[in-house]
């Protein structure tokens, strides 16, 4: 008697499962396919005469070293001491991090100091930045790869499978939502 009220339990988990999976993954992709489905049938707009294509960013050629390695310290002193005041609050130091990126990107520092933003992160240099962040990056997946516990993993099963796929599904979703909008334009009220 009490092995079939686990089985069905078990079942009806199973069907919960699947049915949540159903909706938290389907429906953002049903949703892309229209937005794709519309927004195939978009034109793109034409540029004004006269007005030139954005130049692409070209390798950095002539970076000063003395530039490049002031920027790298300015970056990693602020990171840590912003993740440094976020561990003592009980915070991710991570968090920390992420946020002085935005404190010495356009956001905050270039918008408050635009000239001195200028002047310490070049345009010019943003290229070799990214470059090294993107290094910067794939080390560090690398090294939480290394960490990674799969019997951790497979005991959250479920739940990992479907916070990935719900992640994926909705990303997607307003990635291509606002690019329709974008191209669009928002709807006005006549």
């Amino acid at each position: 008697m009490l092995r079939t009220s686990v089985k069905i339990a078990l079942r009806m988990r199973l069907r919960k499962l699947v049915f949540s999976y159903a909706v938290l993954v389907g429906l953002p992709l049903l949703a892309i396919v229209m937005v794709l489905a519309v927004g195939g049938r978009l034109a793109a707009p034409h540029a004004a005469p006269g007005v030139a294509a954005p130049h692409a960013n070209k390798p950095a050629e002539n970076i000063p070293l003395v530039l490049f390695v002031g920027q790298n310290c300015l970056i990693l002193v602020v990171s840590r001491l912003v993740g440094y005041f976020f561990r003592k609050i009980r915070q991710p130091h991570v968090v920390g991090e992420m946020l002085a990126g935005i404190l010495l990107g356009p956001s905050l520092f270039g918008s408050i100091a635009p000239v001195m933003s200028a002047a310490l992160f070049p345009s010019s240099n943003l290229y070799l930045l990214n470059a090294i962040s993107q290094m910067g990056l794939v080390l560090f997946m690398f090294l939480v790869g290394l960490e990674l516990n799969p019997k951790e993993l497979y005991s959250h099963g479920e739940a990992t499978v479907l916070v990935s796929h719900v992640s994926i599904a909705l990303r997607s979703f307003w990635r291509r939502s606002f690019l329709f909008i974008c191209i669009r334009g928002f709807p006005t009220i006549r």
